[in-house]
């Protein structure tokens, strides 16, 4: 599973006809002017609701086997930084 949070962050394309035309990978059909799409870094571009739900499952990108950050990772990394902010005597309580 991808992280929520790589899956949100995926960026919102601008329509164009060229995109239109290869559409999406997930569910075949063309994208038309008013779909919800998101692209994801590798630059694929897919339906906000079939990339959502695939990410949620598989964390790789149809077309490429990019790889998204998994669930996991992110929370790790997370993690980390918590600990790194917490100094010896930065507390205030």
């Amino acid at each position: 599973m991808a992280s929520s949070k790589a899956i949100l962050a995926l960026p919102v394309p601008k329509f164009s006809e060229t995109a239109a035309e290869q559409g999406c990978a997930v569910c075949g059909q063309r994208f038309q002017e008013g779909d919800k799409v998101r692209m994801m870094p590798c630059s694929h571009s897919f339906h906000q609701s079939c990339i959502f739900k695939r990410l949620l499952g598989n964390r790789v990108c149809p077309c490429c086997r990019f790889t998204m950050p998994a669930a996991d990772e992110q929370d790790d990394d997370m993690s980390k930084k918590r600990r790194r902010s917490c100094t010896p005597g930065s507390y205030v309580g």
